[in-house]
């Protein structure tokens, strides 16, 4: 059986494919890969990740941090996330409320979580997390990496409310 194209249909199947093929890519991790094992800082080996500000995590019972780095083939800019364990809740809990949250939209993420344009902060437990990234319209992807890491943290005792 021999299919026949009309020139309109052609043209109207030719339009239909070039515009599927240039819808924006979804925000999903599942264009956002870890590119390799996290980095993981203790103790004083915190001052080699962050200088000059390491100084707030100590006084605040600070245990490990782990840093993981995702890129996407789309974006050259990667997106970082951050996960720092304190020793205490109350210390995740001070640290969290330690960053100007005036610019910040209040997200239900965690116990409490704060989206900037290019930023994710959050609570849970004994864990502060930080996702961010320089590329713009990358909110979405800052969420669900961020529920995806709270969803698989050991759990701990809540800081009081």
């Amino acid at each position: 059986m021999i299919l026949k194209f009309s020139h309109r249909r052609l043209f109207i199947l030719t339009c239909l494919l070039f515009l599927i093929s240039c819808q924006p890519e979804p925000a999903s991790t599942d264009y956002w890969q870890p590119t390799e094992a996290p980095m993981i800082f203790e103790g004083e080996a915190l001052y080699d990740y962050i200088n000059g500000g390491a100084e707030k995590f100590f006084a605040q019972g600070f245990n490990q941090l782990k840093v993981q780095r995702y890129l996407s083939p789309k974006y050259k800019d990667p997106i970082f996330l951050e996960v720092y364990e304190m020793k205490q809740p109350v210390g995740a809990q001070a640290i969290y409320e330690s960053s100007p949250s005036s610019q910040g939209k209040k997200i239900k993420i965690g116990q409490t979580g704060r989206l900037y344009p290019n930023l994710l902060e959050c609570l849970q437990d004994s864990y502060y997390l930080r996702v961010y990234g320089s590329t713009t319209g990358i909110s979405e992807v800052l969420i669900e990496i961020a529920k995806k890491v709270i969803g698989n943290l050991p759990a701990k005792n809540s800081p009081a409310k």
